[in-house]
This record gives C-alpha cells, structure tokens and sequence, in this order.
C-alpha cells in the first residue's frame, strides 16, 4: 500500500539510490579534479612570474648591450672624423713641403748664379766691400730655409705616425663595435627563443583538452556489423578551426601580458606565437583522432 502511495517500487528505490551513489562519486571525483587544476594554477602563476622575471633580467641586459653598442659606433665615429682630420693635415704638409723643396732648389740655384757673378764681379772689382756681405747674406738664407724644410719634413714624420696611430685606433673600435652587435644579436636570439620555450610549457602545463571520439556499430539483416566512429569526419581543417574559435581565445590574457612585458600590448605576441601554439595543437589533436581511429579498427 505505501508503494501504491508513493508511486515508487523497491526496485525504483534501489535504482535511485544507485544514482545518488554515482553521483556523489562524480561530485567527489570532480572535485578531486577541481583541487588538482587549482593547484596546477598556482604553479603555473609561479612560474609565469618566474619567467616574468627573466625576460626582465633579459631586457636589462639588452639595454646595457644597446648602450654599449652606441658608445662604441659613437667612438668609432669620432676616431674615423680624426683620421679625416689627420689625412688633411697630412696632405698640406705634403704639399707645404713640396713648395719647400722647390722653394729651396729655385735658392740653391740662385745661389750657384749669386757665387758665380760675386765671384765674376770680385775678380773684377777686388776693392769693392760688400761682395762678402751679400755672399754671407745669402748663405744665412739658404740656411734658414734649410732649418725650415727639415722642420717641415719632421712635422710630416710625426703627422704619418700619428695617422697610423688613429687607423689602428679605428680598426680596434670597429672590431669592438662587430662584437657588441654580434653579441646583442646572440642576445636577441637568445631571448627569443627561452620565451618561446616558456610560452610552450606554459600552455603544456595550461591546457588540458578532453576529446570525446564517439563510434556507433551498425547492424542490419545478415551483413557483418559496421562500425563508424566521428574521427573519420574530423580532418585538419576542422580541428583547426574548432580550436582557433573555442580554445584559443582563452589565450587572449596571455598575448596582452607578454606584450606589456615589451613595454605596450601592441599584439606582437599572438601575431609571432599564435601560429606555432596552434599548429601544435592541432597535431596534438589530429595525432589522438588517428590513434582512436586505429583503435577502433582493431577492435573491429
């Protein structure tokens, strides 16, 4: 009579107990799960943070790179201005020299004609005085301009050791320069890569796909079961484009933290790792379909 009453039997009783059994392992797995992904969280948070802090590290020290780049093209620039400077002055004491030399063979010759008419005239005139003044005069001459060519001529020598001085000075600057922008090169490269190696565990770490591959068998008259599973209409375009519309915008948070790493979001981050995370999952994916399709061919 009560079960009359109730509208339920003992079977259904039993039945029902049996779903809340079930239910409260489901809701006790769940929440195991739930406790296990928060955990994962935290972790990842920590090491976000401290991946934070190397691409900060990494910023630092390329910033001292860059500087010491441009101290050393500034240097270079100044020493290749020297040089300049110095090749100027070179060539016009070359050139003040050469008027020297000829300056002193135009003397030497007029001295050769001076000592040959002084020489014509004493012999001609002995009384006359001042043929001793005027050869004594102009020896005193050609002396001077003899102290002047060799004054010039070491003023070349020490202009060519000077010259030579700042051309080694700009070859050890421009070697220094190559280094520094090779380094900050390998710097770069460097940098590059440990971020796409910490986006890449971070989103291992992070993402967590379940696929459901559901199969059917179909029976009818005397013909041998057929089996048909969803993996066979589940090609790479399909794949992809589910991914790129549901999952890969919960990464949008991501793509604006690393580009406030760069100073300001400006999107440069998805456009350089959007691709290559996405193409990754979807071979991820891809490889588990083909996997639960082999399956299901054995099994038939």
């Amino acid at each position: 009579q009560q079960e009359e009453h109730t509208g339920l039997t003992a079977a259904s009783l039993k039945h029902v107990r049996r779903q809340r059994d079930r239910l409260s392992e489901e809701k006790a797995r769940l929440q195991a799960e739930l406790l296990a992904l928060q955990a994962q969280l935290r972790e990842q948070r920590d090491r976000v943070a401290a991946c934070e802090n190397d691409v900060r590290g990494a910023q630092a020290r390329e910033a001292a790179l860059r500087e010491e780049n441009r101290q050393a093209v500034d240097a270079e620039h100044r020493q290749r201005e020297r040089a300049i400077e110095a090749e100027k002055q070179n060539r016009q004491l070359e050139e003040k020299l050469a008027l020297s030399e000829d300056s002193v063979a135009r003397l030497k010759e007029a001295l050769e004609e001076q000592r040959r008419l002084t020489k014509e005239v004493c012999e001609a005139a002995e009384r006359r005085t001042d043929c001793n003044a005027d050869v004594t005069a102009s020896k005193e001459q050609v002396s001077k301009l003899q102290s002047e060519n060799e004054t010039l001529r070491r003023g070349r020598e020490q202009q060519a050791q000077e010259h030579d001085e700042l051309k080694r000075t700009v070859a050890g600057a421009m070697a220094a320069a190559e280094k520094a922008m090779a380094m900050h090169a390998f710097h770069a490269q460097h940098m590059e890569e440990l971020r796409a190696a910490k986006l890449s565990e971070a989103i291992n770490h992070t993402v967590a796909l379940h696929i459901s591959v559901p199969r059917v068998t179909l029976n009818y008259n005397n013909a041998p079961p057929l089996l048909i599973s969803a993996a066979s209409a589940l090609n790479d375009a399909k794949i992809r484009a589910f991914l790129d519309s549901e999952v890969f915008p919960q990464f949008e948070p991501m793509w604006a933290r690393m580009d406030a790493m760069d100073v300001a979001p400006d999107g440069s981050s998805k456009r350089a790792y959007s691709t290559k995370m996405l193409d990754k999952l979807t071979d991820a994916v891809k490889t588990f379909v083909k996997k639960s399709q082999q399956a299901d061919e054995m099994a038939s």
